[in-house]
Protein backbone atom coordinates (compact mmCIF):
# COMPACT_ATOMS: atom_id res chain seq x y z
CA UNK A 1 0.00 0.00 0.00
CA UNK A 2 1.47 3.41 -0.86
CA UNK A 3 1.28 6.71 1.02
CA UNK A 4 0.27 9.82 -1.18
CA UNK A 5 0.28 13.30 0.27
CA UNK A 6 1.73 12.00 3.69
CA UNK A 7 2.87 15.35 5.69
CA UNK A 8 4.07 16.64 9.00
CA UNK A 9 1.93 19.96 8.93
CA UNK A 10 -0.27 21.74 7.04
CA UNK A 11 -0.69 25.65 6.62
CA UNK A 12 -3.81 27.70 6.96
CA UNK A 13 -3.79 30.74 5.16
CA UNK A 14 -5.84 34.12 6.71
CA UNK A 15 -4.95 36.40 3.24
CA UNK A 16 -3.20 36.17 -0.28
CA UNK A 17 -0.11 37.77 0.94
CA UNK A 18 0.43 34.58 3.02
CA UNK A 19 0.65 32.46 -0.28
CA UNK A 20 3.81 33.40 -1.57
CA UNK A 21 6.03 30.31 -2.77
CA UNK A 22 9.59 30.63 -4.07
CA UNK A 23 8.30 34.54 -5.06
CA UNK A 24 5.42 33.11 -6.68
CA UNK A 25 1.94 34.85 -5.19
CA UNK A 26 -0.74 32.38 -4.91
CA UNK A 27 -4.17 32.80 -3.73
CA UNK A 28 -5.83 32.29 -0.31
CA UNK A 29 -8.89 29.96 -1.06
CA UNK A 30 -12.29 30.42 0.79
CA UNK A 31 -11.67 27.41 2.71
CA UNK A 32 -8.47 28.59 4.12
CA UNK A 33 -5.72 26.95 1.73
CA UNK A 34 -3.34 28.13 -0.58
CA UNK A 35 -3.71 27.22 -4.46
CA UNK A 36 -1.30 28.58 -7.55
CA UNK A 37 -1.78 29.23 -11.08
CA UNK A 38 -1.64 25.56 -12.91
CA UNK A 39 -3.05 25.80 -16.56
CA UNK A 40 -3.40 22.19 -16.31
CA UNK A 41 -6.14 22.81 -14.33
CA UNK A 42 -9.95 23.26 -15.23
CA UNK A 43 -9.67 26.01 -13.14
CA UNK A 44 -6.80 27.30 -13.40
CA UNK A 45 -5.28 26.56 -10.00
CA UNK A 46 -4.10 24.18 -8.15
CA UNK A 47 -3.71 23.71 -4.08
CA UNK A 48 0.17 23.82 -2.71
CA UNK A 49 1.52 21.23 -1.09
CA UNK A 50 0.45 22.08 2.87
CA UNK A 51 -3.23 21.95 2.00
CA UNK A 52 -4.86 19.48 4.17
CA UNK A 53 -5.32 16.17 3.28
CA UNK A 54 -5.84 14.86 -0.56
CA UNK A 55 -6.56 18.62 -0.98
CA UNK A 56 -2.90 18.93 -1.60
CA UNK A 57 -1.81 19.06 -5.45
CA UNK A 58 -4.81 18.75 -6.15
CA UNK A 59 -6.64 20.67 -8.64
CA UNK A 60 -9.24 23.56 -6.95
CA UNK A 61 -12.73 23.32 -8.46
CA UNK A 62 -14.13 26.40 -10.55
CA UNK A 63 -16.51 26.88 -7.63
CA UNK A 64 -13.29 27.31 -5.59
CA UNK A 65 -11.20 29.52 -7.31
CA UNK A 66 -14.51 31.73 -7.75
CA UNK A 67 -13.56 33.56 -4.75
CA UNK A 68 -10.06 35.21 -6.43
CA UNK A 69 -8.35 37.43 -4.51
CA UNK A 70 -9.55 36.72 -1.01
CA UNK A 71 -8.09 38.69 2.15
CA UNK A 72 -10.75 38.14 4.74
CA UNK A 73 -10.91 34.23 4.30
CA UNK A 74 -12.55 32.13 7.24
CA UNK A 75 -9.90 29.52 8.06
CA UNK A 76 -10.78 25.88 8.93
CA UNK A 77 -9.29 25.03 12.14
CA UNK A 78 -9.61 22.52 14.77
CA UNK A 79 -8.90 24.59 17.27
CA UNK A 80 -11.14 27.86 18.43
CA UNK A 81 -10.11 30.70 16.61
CA UNK A 82 -10.60 34.61 16.51
CA UNK A 83 -10.20 36.30 13.30
CA UNK A 84 -9.00 40.21 13.65
CA UNK A 85 -7.85 41.92 10.53
CA UNK A 86 -6.00 39.78 7.94
CA UNK A 87 -4.54 37.27 10.68
CA UNK A 88 -6.00 34.45 12.57
CA UNK A 89 -4.91 33.79 15.96
CA UNK A 90 -5.69 30.11 17.52
CA UNK A 91 -6.26 29.52 21.30
CA UNK A 92 -6.71 25.80 22.99
CA UNK A 93 -8.35 26.16 26.57
CA UNK A 94 -5.25 24.10 28.10
CA UNK A 95 -1.59 26.06 28.71
CA UNK A 96 1.17 25.64 26.37
CA UNK A 97 1.48 25.35 22.68
CA UNK A 98 -1.81 25.30 20.72
CA UNK A 99 -1.67 21.89 18.54
CA UNK A 100 -3.98 20.69 15.10
CA UNK A 101 -4.97 16.98 14.82
CA UNK A 102 -4.42 16.69 11.13
CA UNK A 103 -5.60 13.32 9.22
CA UNK A 104 -3.93 12.35 6.08
CA UNK A 105 -5.94 9.91 3.94
CA UNK A 106 -3.57 6.78 2.62
CA UNK A 107 -5.21 5.20 -0.66
CA UNK A 108 -3.55 2.17 -2.73
CA UNK A 109 -4.63 2.72 -5.88
CA UNK A 110 -3.97 -1.09 -7.29
CA UNK A 111 -6.04 -2.41 -4.43
CA UNK A 112 -8.80 0.34 -4.46
CA UNK A 113 -8.26 -0.22 0.24
CA UNK A 114 -8.66 2.92 1.83
CA UNK A 115 -7.30 3.32 5.05
CA UNK A 116 -6.30 6.75 7.47
CA UNK A 117 -3.00 7.51 9.60
CA UNK A 118 -3.60 10.18 12.39
CA UNK A 119 -0.73 12.13 13.96
CA UNK A 120 -0.68 15.00 16.37
CA UNK A 121 1.69 17.98 15.14
CA UNK A 122 2.20 21.06 16.45
CA UNK A 123 0.95 23.98 14.36
CA UNK A 124 3.61 26.53 12.96
CA UNK A 125 3.27 30.23 13.17
CA UNK A 126 1.74 31.35 10.57
CA UNK A 127 3.22 34.12 8.29
CA UNK A 128 2.20 37.54 8.60
CA UNK A 129 1.75 40.15 11.33
CA UNK A 130 0.61 39.15 14.47
CA UNK A 131 2.02 35.69 14.47
CA UNK A 132 4.74 37.12 17.38
CA UNK A 133 7.80 36.68 14.75
CA UNK A 134 9.34 39.40 13.50
CA UNK A 135 9.68 38.76 9.72
CA UNK A 136 11.82 40.43 6.83
CA UNK A 137 9.23 43.28 5.89
CA UNK A 138 8.37 43.77 9.48
CA UNK A 139 9.89 46.23 12.48
CA UNK A 140 7.90 44.36 14.91
CA UNK A 141 5.66 41.65 15.84
CA UNK A 142 3.75 41.95 19.57
CA UNK A 143 1.86 38.78 18.60
CA UNK A 144 -1.76 41.02 17.82
CA UNK A 145 -2.96 43.09 15.30
CA UNK A 146 -3.53 45.86 17.42
CA UNK A 147 -2.56 49.62 17.05
CA UNK A 148 -1.39 51.89 20.22
CA UNK A 149 0.37 49.44 21.96
CA UNK A 150 3.79 50.53 20.68
CA UNK A 151 3.22 48.03 17.47
CA UNK A 152 1.09 48.70 14.83
CA UNK A 153 -1.99 46.39 13.41
CA UNK A 154 0.13 46.58 10.08
CA UNK A 155 3.65 45.42 12.30
CA UNK A 156 5.33 48.56 11.65
CA UNK A 157 6.71 51.68 14.72
CA UNK A 158 4.40 53.38 16.58
CA UNK A 159 3.82 56.71 16.93
CA UNK A 160 0.86 57.19 16.40
CA UNK A 161 -1.04 59.93 18.66
CA UNK A 162 -4.47 58.88 20.40
CA UNK A 163 -4.89 62.36 21.83
CA UNK A 164 -3.99 65.46 20.42
CA UNK A 165 -5.19 68.93 22.39
CA UNK A 166 -4.45 72.31 22.11
CA UNK A 167 -5.44 74.81 25.19
CA UNK A 168 -5.94 78.68 24.37
CA UNK A 169 -6.80 80.58 27.88
CA UNK A 170 -5.12 83.72 26.99
CA UNK A 171 -2.80 85.18 23.94
CA UNK A 172 0.32 83.13 25.26
CA UNK A 173 -0.09 79.94 26.53
CA UNK A 174 2.19 76.84 27.29
CA UNK A 175 2.97 73.76 29.03
CA UNK A 176 5.96 73.21 30.46
CA UNK A 177 6.06 70.00 32.11
CA UNK A 178 3.06 66.99 32.35
CA UNK A 179 2.67 64.25 34.90
CA UNK A 180 0.03 61.61 34.67
CA UNK A 181 -2.48 61.44 37.46
CA UNK A 182 -2.96 57.90 38.85
CA UNK A 183 -6.19 56.68 36.62
CA UNK A 184 -7.87 60.61 36.22
CA UNK A 185 -5.33 61.84 33.32
CA UNK A 186 -2.76 64.01 32.89
CA UNK A 187 -2.14 67.55 34.63
CA UNK A 188 0.00 70.25 33.30
CA UNK A 189 1.84 73.35 34.50
CA UNK A 190 3.35 76.19 32.75
CA UNK A 191 1.93 79.85 32.10
CA UNK A 192 -0.99 81.64 30.34
CA UNK A 193 -0.49 86.03 29.50
CA UNK A 194 -4.08 87.15 29.05
CA UNK A 195 -4.56 89.95 26.25
CA UNK A 196 -2.68 93.41 27.98
CA UNK A 197 -1.83 91.02 30.99
CA UNK A 198 0.97 89.57 32.32
CA UNK A 199 2.83 85.95 32.24
CA UNK A 200 0.92 84.07 35.04
CA UNK A 201 1.60 80.63 36.37
CA UNK A 202 -0.93 78.42 34.96
CA UNK A 203 -1.84 74.19 36.74
CA UNK A 204 -4.26 72.64 34.67
CA UNK A 205 -5.95 69.17 34.78
CA UNK A 206 -7.68 67.46 32.24
CA UNK A 207 -9.37 63.79 31.35
CA UNK A 208 -8.05 60.91 29.27
CA UNK A 209 -9.46 62.55 26.16
CA UNK A 210 -7.86 65.92 27.03
CA UNK A 211 -11.06 67.72 28.47
CA UNK A 212 -10.71 70.34 31.21
CA UNK A 213 -11.18 68.85 34.48
CA UNK A 214 -10.36 72.09 36.29
CA UNK A 215 -7.86 75.59 35.64
CA UNK A 216 -5.60 77.06 38.33
CA UNK A 217 -4.69 80.23 36.97
CA UNK A 218 -1.94 82.73 39.55
CA UNK A 219 -3.48 86.23 39.71
CA UNK A 220 -0.28 87.82 41.20
CA UNK A 221 0.46 91.38 40.69
CA UNK A 222 4.10 90.41 38.50
CA UNK A 223 5.18 87.71 35.94
CA UNK A 224 5.46 84.45 37.03
CA UNK A 225 5.50 81.10 35.90
CA UNK A 226 5.17 77.48 36.32
CA UNK A 227 8.00 75.07 35.35
CA UNK A 228 7.47 71.94 36.99
CA UNK A 229 4.85 69.00 38.24
CA UNK A 230 5.15 65.53 39.77
CA UNK A 231 2.29 63.47 41.59
CA UNK A 232 2.80 61.86 44.78
CA UNK A 233 2.20 58.49 44.06
CA UNK A 234 0.36 58.41 47.51
CA UNK A 235 -2.14 61.42 48.25
CA UNK A 236 -2.51 61.95 44.62
CA UNK A 237 -1.40 65.68 45.29
CA UNK A 238 0.40 67.67 42.49
CA UNK A 239 3.96 68.73 43.74
CA UNK A 240 4.99 71.97 41.63
CA UNK A 241 7.56 74.84 41.40
CA UNK A 242 8.94 77.70 38.92
CA UNK A 243 9.34 81.25 39.76
CA UNK A 244 7.71 84.55 40.96
CA UNK A 245 9.09 88.30 39.68
CA UNK A 246 9.70 90.00 42.75
CA UNK A 247 8.74 93.89 43.01
CA UNK A 248 12.73 94.81 42.63
CA UNK A 249 12.50 93.11 39.02
CA UNK A 250 14.02 89.72 40.50
CA UNK A 251 12.83 86.50 40.24
CA UNK A 252 11.50 84.38 43.44
CA UNK A 253 11.56 80.37 43.52
CA UNK A 254 8.27 79.38 44.05
CA UNK A 255 7.53 75.80 45.11
CA UNK A 256 4.40 74.04 46.68
CA UNK A 257 1.80 71.62 47.18
CA UNK A 258 -1.53 71.55 45.76
CA UNK A 259 -4.90 69.55 45.76
CA UNK A 260 -5.70 67.23 42.77
CA UNK A 261 -8.86 67.19 43.54
CA UNK A 262 -9.40 71.30 42.73
CA UNK A 263 -6.03 72.86 42.21
CA UNK A 264 -6.05 74.74 45.46
CA UNK A 265 -2.74 75.37 47.46
CA UNK A 266 -2.64 73.06 50.13
CA UNK A 267 1.07 75.32 50.54
CA UNK A 268 3.48 77.67 49.00
CA UNK A 269 6.97 79.02 49.71
CA UNK A 270 9.17 81.78 48.31
CA UNK A 271 12.68 81.77 48.11
CA UNK A 272 15.67 82.70 47.06
CA UNK A 273 14.78 85.84 46.07
CA UNK A 274 16.49 88.37 43.33
CA UNK A 275 17.02 85.62 41.13
CA UNK A 276 16.05 82.32 42.66
CA UNK A 277 14.20 80.09 40.33
CA UNK A 278 12.79 76.37 40.42
CA UNK A 279 12.83 74.34 37.37
CA UNK A 280 12.44 70.68 38.41
CA UNK A 281 10.57 68.63 41.07
CA UNK A 282 10.58 65.33 42.18
CA UNK A 283 8.60 63.84 45.10
CA UNK A 284 10.39 60.06 46.75
CA UNK A 285 7.89 57.07 46.57
CA UNK A 286 6.93 57.26 50.37
CA UNK A 287 6.13 61.18 49.59
CA UNK A 288 7.78 62.03 52.78
CA UNK A 289 10.14 64.43 50.93
CA UNK A 290 9.86 66.30 47.93
CA UNK A 291 13.37 67.66 46.34
CA UNK A 292 13.25 71.09 44.01
CA UNK A 293 16.14 72.12 41.64
CA UNK A 294 16.69 75.08 40.10
CA UNK A 295 19.49 78.31 40.78
CA UNK A 296 19.57 80.67 43.41
CA UNK A 297 21.27 83.78 43.19
CA UNK A 298 24.80 83.99 45.99
CA UNK A 299 28.21 85.49 45.00
CA UNK A 300 27.35 83.71 41.49
CA UNK A 301 24.35 81.79 40.22
CA UNK A 302 24.56 78.66 42.18
CA UNK A 303 22.69 75.58 41.28
CA UNK A 304 20.71 74.40 44.25
CA UNK A 305 19.02 71.05 45.43
CA UNK A 306 16.49 71.29 48.50
CA UNK A 307 14.67 68.76 50.16
CA UNK A 308 11.63 69.53 51.78
CA UNK A 309 9.11 67.84 54.04
CA UNK A 310 5.65 67.47 52.07
CA UNK A 311 3.51 68.04 55.02
CA UNK A 312 4.68 71.82 55.16
CA UNK A 313 7.19 72.64 52.85
CA UNK A 314 10.25 73.47 55.61
CA UNK A 315 13.17 73.15 53.81
CA UNK A 316 15.02 69.86 55.59
CA UNK A 317 18.23 70.11 53.65
CA UNK A 318 20.35 71.55 50.62
CA UNK A 319 22.67 70.91 48.53
CA UNK A 320 24.84 72.88 45.57
CA UNK A 321 26.79 71.51 42.83
CA UNK A 322 30.29 73.34 43.66
CA UNK A 323 33.45 72.64 41.30
CA UNK A 324 36.49 74.92 40.60
CA UNK A 325 36.34 77.71 38.59
CA UNK A 326 32.92 77.26 37.69
CA UNK A 327 31.10 80.57 37.92
CA UNK A 328 27.57 79.83 37.23
CA UNK A 329 25.28 77.16 37.47
CA UNK A 330 21.65 75.85 37.44
CA UNK A 331 19.92 72.68 37.80
CA UNK A 332 17.12 71.85 35.42
CA UNK A 333 16.26 68.45 35.82
CA UNK A 334 15.87 65.61 38.99
CA UNK A 335 15.73 62.27 39.28
CA UNK A 336 15.45 59.71 42.28
CA UNK A 337 17.56 56.95 42.40
CA UNK A 338 16.11 54.47 45.18
CA UNK A 339 16.47 56.06 49.25
CA UNK A 340 17.13 59.07 49.55
CA UNK A 341 19.85 59.75 46.40
CA UNK A 342 18.77 62.05 44.22
CA UNK A 343 20.45 63.14 40.78
CA UNK A 344 20.25 66.27 39.34
CA UNK A 345 21.40 67.57 35.77
CA UNK A 346 22.29 71.16 34.51
CA UNK A 347 24.82 73.48 32.57
CA UNK A 348 27.77 75.50 34.56
CA UNK A 349 29.63 77.99 33.26
CA UNK A 350 33.38 77.42 34.30
CA UNK A 351 36.17 80.21 34.45
CA UNK A 352 37.18 79.44 30.89
CA UNK A 353 33.77 80.81 29.80
CA UNK A 354 33.02 76.98 28.62
CA UNK A 355 29.60 75.94 28.93
CA UNK A 356 29.53 72.48 30.21
CA UNK A 357 26.31 69.71 30.77
CA UNK A 358 26.81 68.98 34.91
CA UNK A 359 25.70 65.61 36.89
CA UNK A 360 25.63 65.91 40.85
CA UNK A 361 24.71 63.20 42.73
CA UNK A 362 22.82 63.59 46.45
CA UNK A 363 22.96 61.73 49.10
CA UNK A 364 19.87 63.29 51.97
CA UNK A 365 19.81 59.67 53.96
CA UNK A 366 22.34 61.73 56.75
CA UNK A 367 22.71 65.52 58.06
CA UNK A 368 25.71 66.30 55.87
CA UNK A 369 24.58 65.90 52.37
CA UNK A 370 26.89 63.63 50.55
CA UNK A 371 27.48 64.84 47.13
CA UNK A 372 29.36 63.70 43.94
CA UNK A 373 29.41 65.81 40.73
CA UNK A 374 30.97 65.31 37.54
CA UNK A 375 30.94 68.05 34.21
CA UNK A 376 30.61 66.59 31.07
CA UNK A 377 31.58 67.53 27.86
CA UNK A 378 29.79 66.95 24.82
CA UNK A 379 30.72 64.80 21.76
CA UNK A 380 31.76 67.76 19.76
CA UNK A 381 33.92 69.51 22.64
CA UNK A 382 31.28 72.49 22.32
CA UNK A 383 28.82 73.39 24.73
CA UNK A 384 26.75 71.40 26.52
CA UNK A 385 23.11 71.45 28.60
CA UNK A 386 21.24 68.33 30.34
CA UNK A 387 17.24 70.02 30.40
CA UNK A 388 16.20 66.22 31.24
CA UNK A 389 16.69 63.20 33.31
CA UNK A 390 14.68 59.62 33.90
CA UNK A 391 16.37 56.36 35.51
CA UNK A 392 17.76 53.88 33.17
CA UNK A 393 17.06 50.19 33.39
CA UNK A 394 20.58 49.98 34.07
CA UNK A 395 20.97 49.76 37.80
CA UNK A 396 22.82 53.37 39.21
CA UNK A 397 22.42 55.21 36.21
CA UNK A 398 20.18 58.00 34.30
CA UNK A 399 19.28 58.96 30.91
CA UNK A 400 19.74 62.21 30.17
CA UNK A 401 18.54 64.69 27.33
CA UNK A 402 19.90 68.24 26.50
CA UNK A 403 21.97 69.81 23.65
CA UNK A 404 25.51 70.42 22.52
CA UNK A 405 26.58 73.48 20.13
CA UNK A 406 29.63 73.92 17.75
CA UNK A 407 30.08 76.69 15.95
CA UNK A 408 27.90 75.63 12.96
CA UNK A 409 24.71 75.38 15.43
CA UNK A 410 23.55 72.54 18.21
CA UNK A 411 21.91 69.31 17.85
CA UNK A 412 19.80 67.19 20.39
CA UNK A 413 22.00 64.90 22.84
CA UNK A 414 20.97 61.88 24.93
CA UNK A 415 23.60 60.02 26.97
CA UNK A 416 22.97 57.24 29.26
CA UNK A 417 25.08 58.79 32.23
CA UNK A 418 26.89 56.28 35.58
CA UNK A 419 26.25 58.03 38.92
CA UNK A 420 28.08 55.59 41.18
CA UNK A 421 30.74 57.48 40.09
CA UNK A 422 28.98 60.13 38.21
CA UNK A 423 30.98 59.36 34.59
CA UNK A 424 29.39 59.91 30.92
CA UNK A 425 28.51 56.48 29.81
CA UNK A 426 26.55 55.51 26.18
CA UNK A 427 25.96 58.32 24.46
CA UNK A 428 22.98 58.39 22.09
CA UNK A 429 24.21 61.48 19.79
CA UNK A 430 21.37 60.74 16.42
CA UNK A 431 20.51 63.72 16.93
CA UNK A 432 17.14 65.87 15.25
CA UNK A 433 19.18 67.68 12.50
CA UNK A 434 21.36 70.59 13.20
CA UNK A 435 19.43 73.90 15.47
CA UNK A 436 17.52 71.09 17.73
CA UNK A 437 17.18 70.41 21.00
CA UNK A 438 15.88 67.27 23.53
CA UNK A 439 13.92 68.48 26.61
CA UNK A 440 13.23 65.54 28.11
CA UNK A 441 13.44 61.93 27.92
CA UNK A 442 11.90 58.57 29.18
CA UNK A 443 13.04 54.85 28.71
CA UNK A 444 10.78 52.10 29.05
CA UNK A 445 10.94 48.59 30.57
CA UNK A 446 12.66 47.10 27.16
CA UNK A 447 15.65 50.43 27.09
CA UNK A 448 13.87 52.04 24.20
CA UNK A 449 14.50 55.64 25.01
CA UNK A 450 11.51 58.00 23.91
CA UNK A 451 13.15 62.09 23.85
CA UNK A 452 10.86 65.43 23.53
CA UNK A 453 12.59 68.54 21.69
CA UNK A 454 12.47 70.91 18.78
CA UNK A 455 14.47 70.79 15.67
CA UNK A 456 14.58 73.26 12.63
CA UNK A 457 11.81 73.21 9.92
CA UNK A 458 10.57 74.53 6.80
CA UNK A 459 8.47 77.32 9.28
CA UNK A 460 10.63 77.58 12.02
CA UNK A 461 11.06 75.59 14.99
CA UNK A 462 8.70 72.37 15.11
CA UNK A 463 8.14 70.34 18.05
CA UNK A 464 9.00 67.00 18.13
CA UNK A 465 8.66 63.46 19.63
CA UNK A 466 11.11 60.93 18.94
CA UNK A 467 12.13 56.91 19.47
CA UNK A 468 15.46 56.01 19.88
CA UNK A 469 17.51 52.81 19.63
CA UNK A 470 19.27 53.24 22.92
CA UNK A 471 22.27 50.55 21.25
CA UNK A 472 22.67 52.25 17.89
CA UNK A 473 21.00 56.08 18.12
CA UNK A 474 19.29 55.14 15.40
CA UNK A 475 15.54 57.07 15.74
CA UNK A 476 12.62 54.65 14.58
CA UNK A 477 9.83 57.10 14.61
CA UNK A 478 9.51 60.92 14.82
CA UNK A 479 5.97 62.41 15.94
CA UNK A 480 5.60 66.52 15.05
CA UNK A 481 2.37 68.80 15.72
CA UNK A 482 -0.46 68.44 12.92
CA UNK A 483 -0.02 70.56 9.42
CA UNK A 484 3.43 71.26 10.43
CA UNK A 485 2.72 73.78 13.73
CA UNK A 486 5.85 75.20 14.87
CA UNK A 487 6.77 75.27 18.36
CA UNK A 488 8.45 72.79 20.76
CA UNK A 489 7.49 69.46 22.79
CA UNK A 490 8.85 70.42 26.33
CA UNK A 491 8.37 67.12 27.99
CA UNK A 492 6.96 63.87 28.70
CA UNK A 493 6.08 60.71 30.69
CA UNK A 494 4.48 57.24 30.31
CA UNK A 495 0.80 56.73 31.58
CA UNK A 496 -0.58 53.69 33.14
CA UNK A 497 -1.20 51.99 29.59
CA UNK A 498 2.53 52.45 28.31
CA UNK A 499 1.70 55.56 25.66
CA UNK A 500 3.56 58.65 25.91
CA UNK A 501 2.04 61.80 27.68
CA UNK A 502 3.64 64.75 26.23
CA UNK A 503 3.20 68.50 25.98
CA UNK A 504 4.50 71.70 24.48
CA UNK A 505 3.79 74.92 23.08
CA UNK A 506 2.28 75.69 19.70
CA UNK A 507 3.64 78.71 17.97
CA UNK A 508 1.79 81.46 15.20
CA UNK A 509 1.36 84.89 14.06
CA UNK A 510 -1.36 85.54 16.29
CA UNK A 511 0.54 83.91 19.66
CA UNK A 512 0.40 80.75 20.85
CA UNK A 513 -1.23 77.67 22.71
CA UNK A 514 -0.34 75.25 25.24
CA UNK A 515 -1.02 71.53 23.78
CA UNK A 516 -1.00 67.50 25.19
CA UNK A 517 -1.04 64.72 22.90
CA UNK A 518 -0.78 60.92 23.77
CA UNK A 519 0.92 58.92 21.69
CA UNK A 520 1.82 55.38 21.42
CA UNK A 521 4.80 53.74 22.27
Amino acid sequence: MALVGCRSSEFLCGSDAQCVVNEEQGFCESNGYCSFDDDTCESGRRYGELAAGTLANQCTQPTDAGSSGNTTAEPVTATTGETTGTTTTTSTTSPGPSTTATTDVATDTTLGDESSEASDTTEAPRPGCGNGIVEPDEACDDGNEESGDGCSATCSLSGEALVVAFYNLGVEDECSDVDWLNDEGPVLIGYSRPLGGIDARLIIAVDEAGTLTWVDQATTELPSRGLAIDVGTGSGDLYVGGYETAEDGGSRAWTGRYSSATGDPIWQDQSFGAGGVTHAVAVDPAEDFVYYAGSRPATFVDAFVNAKATSDGNTTFSGFFTAASVEEGNFFALSILGDDVVIAGGTATFGDADQRAIVSRFDFSAETVVEMQQSLASPGNGATAIYGLTPSITPDAVISAGEFSTKTGQDGWAAQVDTNPVALGLTITDGLKVDSLYTDAVQDDEGTVFVTGSRGGPEGQEAVVSRINALTGATEWTWTLPDGASGSANALVLNDDGHLVVCGVESDEDGSNAWLAIIAR
